[in-house]
């Protein structure tokens, strides 16, 4: 195992960056000392080991082992760090998912605010047949009105109206008797609209007489 510790000394220290002159001011030792260690040449004092072991944050193994048997010591650290990976992708993947879904929400809004804004603030400055910038006599861009100056709230008002009164007669309402509401045999409060109430019989067959006489009406 000692025939292992001088390649081992000098894999760990570059691996650790350092030049072997840092080694050795690290050890407080002179640099042709640690060039004789990683040579074969000399073997250090247990003292000297321990701070090697120290500096170079190695295990026995690691200092002393042959490269198959620290590749088998290492292999728990490598599986950690495999686990550690694995969670860090797994991260990954699911906030790549978390903005695929939440993605098109995002979109949908972005461009409903963009359309609202058209409503409720001036449009960018107008433009004539050509394409240019329209200006008024101060040499200022002329910027279009906002949509919301333009709509016809008198006709929405009575849209608004005609729809409501059209739901009286299309939603359905508690049937009631003296005050009370009316109850079906399974219990259940009984609902109606006005257009079911509507004689559409008797207004056919007004329809069909109507459309006799006035059909007829040279003959009669």
């Amino acid at each position: 195992m000692i025939e292992n510790f001088g390649a081992n000394v000098t894999r760990l220290r570059k691996d650790r960056g350092l030049s072997q002159e840092e080694l050795a001011d690290k050890l407080g030792m002179k640099k042709q000392s640690i060039s004789n260690i990683e040579r074969g040449n000399r073997y250090p004092t247990f003292e000297t080991l321990e701070r090697i072991a120290s500096v170079l944050n190695a295990s026995p193994i690691q200092l002393f082992g042959t490269l198959k048997e620290i590749a088998v010591s290492d292999v728990p650290v490598v599986l950690d760090r495999i686990d550690e990976y694995d969670e860090r992708v797994r991260q990954i993947f699911q906030a790549e998912k978390t903005l695929k879904d939440i993605g098109e929400p995002v979109d949908k809004l972005s461009s409903n605010i963009k359309y609202i804004e058209h409503f409720f603030f001036s449009q960018p400055h107008a433009t004539d047949k050509e394409g240019s910038a329209i200006v008024d006599e101060q040499g200022n861009f002329v910027f279009l009105d906002p949509l919301f100056d333009s709509l016809p709230f008198d006709s929405i008002d009575t849209l608004v109206k005609q729809i409501q009164y059209i739901e009286q007669f299309c939603f359905p309402k508690v049937e009631y008797t003296d005050g009370d509401p009316v109850f079906d045999d399974k219990h259940n409060i009984l609902t109606s609209t006005a257009v079911e109430k509507v004689p559409f019989d008797k207004i056919d067959e007004t329809y069909h007489q109507l459309k006799f006489i006035l059909e007829n009406r040279e003959k009669l």
